[in-house]
């Protein structure tokens, strides 16, 4: 059996990536990602179980980005309010500055029988910000539902904000679409 290398486990995530951006998660198979790097499909099993384990390594990847980001914009001190709403601004700033990193997780999710919807494939994803919805609920500044359907809204509201600006020529001041997040979950 051959040896896992690091540097071909990235190659073959990086193909997943860009076969994703080109032509949706859908398209994603084995011999298109071993074509992609140049290595025999058989290959791509000494790194990934199946496709369903490159699919969830490709969306950890991608959570990963998105948790470093939020790591440096969204400080974990200071008024509920001010962070809540800080989460929102982030993520209006990583759907403009990586669209492709919020184009890759909506993909993955969407996919029918996606591997990424059961708690057992991703375990502790989300953890962080769904404590920061939890928190917003309990304290009464969100509405009193599951922190899931907030993270979605939020999530929901800025991917379609970013590909009217991105494939449309929509205006870039997020302020508007802020507010309009923000009234779409708060409880006040």
């Amino acid at each position: 059996m051959k040896k896992k290398d690091a540097h071909k486990t990235e190659q073959i995530i990086e193909a997943a990536r860009a076969i994703i951006i080109a032509d949706g998660a859908a398209a994603v198979s084995t011999t298109k990602v071993a074509k992609q790097v140049g290595i025999a499909q058989s290959n791509i099993y000494i790194y990934f179980k199946n496709k369903d384990e490159l699919l969830i390594s490709v969306f950890q990847h991608e959570q990963a980005r998105v948790k470093a980001f939020f790591d440096d914009h969204i400080s974990q001190k200071g008024d509920l309010t001010a962070q809540l709403k800080a989460y929102i601004d982030a993520m209006g700033e990583l759907a403009m500055t990586d669209w492709d990193t919020m184009a890759i997780l909506e993909q993955i999710k969407a996919m029918p029988k996606s591997p990424v919807l059961t708690d057992e494939a991703l375990p502790g994803s989300d953890q962080r910000v769904q404590g920061l919805m939890q928190a917003g609920i309990d304290a009464g500044i969100l509405k009193n539902v599951d922190p899931q359907l907030h993270m979605t809204a939020v999530f929901s509201l800025v991917r379609r904000y970013s590909d009217l600006v991105r494939n449309h020529g929509y205006p870039t001041d997020f302020s508007p679409v802020r507010a309009m997040i923000w009234d779409a979950v708060s409880a006040k």
